[in-house]
Order: structure tokens, then sequence, then C-alpha cells
């Protein structure tokens, strides 16, 4: 009877055990919690640019000067204070020189006509278009530029305005080659009258040769690449055109 007993009370003993074992381990195998994410940062609002003033879509124009008009080229024909200036050259380029210098008045009185002996050198292509080689100038005269430059200076200055052909590039030619000698010129207004011709003629190029100009006008020249004679020639066609325009 008593290990009946101690049997039922060993079997017990061992359920409880074996009960306590086996909810410990459902404790055990519950997985820990995860943390909680941290929520996103905001993202910072977009800032909009401030409108821009709207740009126009075409082209920008640039503002070009004009041929003169013909009422102003009668004033400056009928002006005494008004003289025609043309020169000869050894070429283009920033190291050219004047050769030969014309100027006259506005009545066709002869004001200047000298030749001046370069520092440089002429280039053959060039003296086969004028005529003027370094022997040649000997011949007529031709002095250092200092000299010739004594003698237009007060021209000029004297001068209200100046009349020219091509009258960026005699005015260009005539400066350097004083400069080039250390000396300087009256700065005076120069109108150009080539592009007056070719408005009165209707070129839109702005550009005509003297030559031509005079042929279609029926003016009459000494010689072309003459200084002396293309500053005439120059003088008969703006008359021409001037009397032409006022008719």
């Amino acid at each position: 009877m008593i290990v009946v007993v101690l049997t039922v009370l060993v079997a017990v003993i061992v359920v409880v055990v074996l009960y306590v074992l086996g909810s410990g381990d459902d404790v055990a195998d519950v997985p820990p919690a995860r943390p909680t994410a941290e929520p996103a940062s905001a993202e910072p609002p977009r800032q909009r640019k401030p409108p821009q003033p709207r740009q126009g879509s075409g082209r920008v124009r640039i503002s070009r000067p004009g041929p003169p008009r013909w009422p102003e080229v009668r004033a400056l024909l009928d002006s005494p204070d008004a003289v025609v200036l043309d020169v000869e050259t050894t070429g283009f380029g920033l190291d050219a020189e004047v050769l030969s210098v014309a100027v006259i008045d506005t009545d066709g009185k002869v004001l200047l006509h000298r030749h001046s002996l370069p520092v440089s050198r002429i280039p053959r292509l060039v003296s086969d278009m004028h005529g003027l080689t370094r022997e040649r100038l000997r011949e007529l005269g031709a002095s250092p530029w200092r000299n010739v430059h004594a003698t237009l200076e007060p021209i000029l200055a004297a001068a209200h305005s100046v009349i020219a052909w091509n009258a960026p590039y005699d005015k260009r030619l005539v400066k350097q080659t004083s400069e080039r000698h250390s000396l300087a010129l009256p700065d005076r207004p120069w109108m150009c009258a080539m592009k007056a011709a070719a408005d009165g003629l209707g070129e839109s190029t702005r550009k005509v040769k003297l030559s031509a100009a005079a042929a279609r006008l029926r003016v009459t020249s000494d010689g072309a690449h003459d200084a002396l004679a293309d500053a005439q020639t120059t003088l008969a066609v703006l008359r021409k055109l001037a009397d032409r325009a006022a008719a």
C-alpha cells in the first residue's frame, strides 16, 4: 500500500515538473518586439523660382549710320568751309602710308597736292594700280611726310568738314601716317561720299567705285587712282547727284 502511494506521488511530481518546464519554454520562444521605426523626416518644401521677365524672341537690331541726307550734302557743297580730300597709299593695312594727298575746296580750287616718300616699301601690286614707285615719287618732288603734314594740318584746321569718297579709309590712312611720325591732325567731321552716292544711285550695299559712279553719271575724269583727279571726280559726282535729288 505504501509503495502504491509513493508511486502515485512520484508520478504527480513528475507531471508537475514537466508542466512547469513546458510553460517556461513557451515564454522563452516568444520573439522580442521589433523596435518601432523612426518616422521619416519630412522633405523640405521646394522653393519656386521667382518669375523671370519674358524676353523678346526677335533678333537684336544694331543701328548703323545711314548715308548722309541730300539736304546735308547740298549744304556741305555750298559751304566755303568744307574741303574734298583724296589719298593714294602703299596699301590697306595698319602699316600702310600715304604716298599722295590732294585737297580741294567746294569750288574746285586746289588747296594741296603733294607726294610723300614712305618709310616702308611700296608693294609692286599697289604700284601697278596708281603708278607710284619710289623712283616716280622722286621725279614728282616727293618729300618726307613731315613736310607734307606741315601744309596739310593748317588746311584741315581751317575746314569745318572733310569730304572723301571712302571717308573711313582716307581718314585712317592720313591719321596713321601722321602718328607714325608722332604728328597729329585736327579732329574734324568726315562725310563719306561713297555712301551718299550709293544711296543716290540706288545701291543697297552702300559701296560703289568712284569710276563706276562717274561712268553712270557721265562725269568725265582726268584719270583714276590719282589723288587730285579723284578729289575732283568726287566733287563732280556729288554735285550731279545733289542736282538730281533737288529736281
